[in-house]
């Protein structure tokens, strides 16, 4: 059994991913234009109320913003972008030249007090964090490729590890406590090799919807759900030994403040 902590964010990346999979349809890619009719909505803004940055990018003709870790896909609307899950709009006021996030989400309004229902929050525009993980990788060659360490880009509170014991593949869950050091939480459990290309599944042991696998298109090490996986994807930084703490403590307490602040 997963220990508490453990459970509360699986139970979150189990929200995120079944929400989106209820409210969205399959992107289709399309090549990449020059310039999107929403593109003057791209790049990093800081959200006061909240403390959090929100990126907002456009791949393959698509444009994605992230929560709790997952790349969301936003889809146009009338008042600049929007995500049906969690129900979230981003826009520009041309009124106040401000840039805004709308967010719906109940369980911010039991949080908060301050909560408003359809409150345009301002956002300003930053500049991209420095700390932020590069996920570039090159591609695995064998299961065996596969073996380190693993931090969501981002959102880095938990790491897997995958380690290779006989021919059994074994996934570990670690998190970190407030100085910075790794704690496992549970007991190793079983990877399943993906049947048609180098992966697993299994990654997420209670729910067994969750693959680890490479991208070869964005050159990345990604968890994606194995259902769906053109919808929602979280890309992930390998390494082959464990980050130190001193360098994953600041930019941890940074990146968690990275998304879409659903009740995290």
């Amino acid at each position: 059994m997963l220990p508490s902590k453990t459970k509360a964010f699986m139970a979150g990346m189990f929200f995120v991913t079944m929400s989106v999979l209820a409210g969205c349809s399959t992107p289709t890619p399309t090549p990449q234009p020059q310039a999107g009719p929403r593109d003057s909505l791209l790049g990093w803004f800081h959200m006061t109320k909240r403390d959090h940055m929100i990126p907002v990018f456009r791949s393959n003709g698509t444009y994605y913003s992230v929560c709790r870790g997952f790349e969301i896909p936003l889809r146009e609307c009338s008042a600049g972008l929007e995500s049906a899950a969690p129900p979230t709009t981003i826009g520009f006021d041309e009124t106040s030249h401000n840039y805004y996030i709308i967010i719906e989400d109940e369980e911010l309004a039991q949080q908060y007090q301050d909560y408003i229902r359809g409150e345009k929050q301002p956002m300003t525009k930053i500049d991209k964090p420095l700390e932020l993980f590069d996920a570039a990788a090159p591609p695995p060659a064998s299961s065996d490729d596969f073996l380190g360490w693993y931090l969501p880009v981002w959102f880095p509170f938990p790491m897997w590890e995958i380690r290779k014991e006989g021919p059994t593949y074994l996934a570990v869950y670690h998190e970190p406590d407030p100085s910075g050091t790794w704690h496992t939480e549970g007991q190793p459990y079983e990877l399943t090799p993906l049947p048609d290309r180098l992966g697993f599944i299994g990654l997420e042991k209670e729910l067994n919807t969750y693959s680890l696998i490479y991208n070869e298109v964005l050159h990345r090490f990604e968890i994606e759900n194995s259902e769906f996986p053109q919808i929602v994807r979280m890309p992930l930084v390998q390494f082959q030994t464990p980050p130190a703490a001193e360098d994953f403590t600041p930019v941890g307490r940074t990146m968690a403040k990275i998304g879409i602040p659903i009740w995290h």
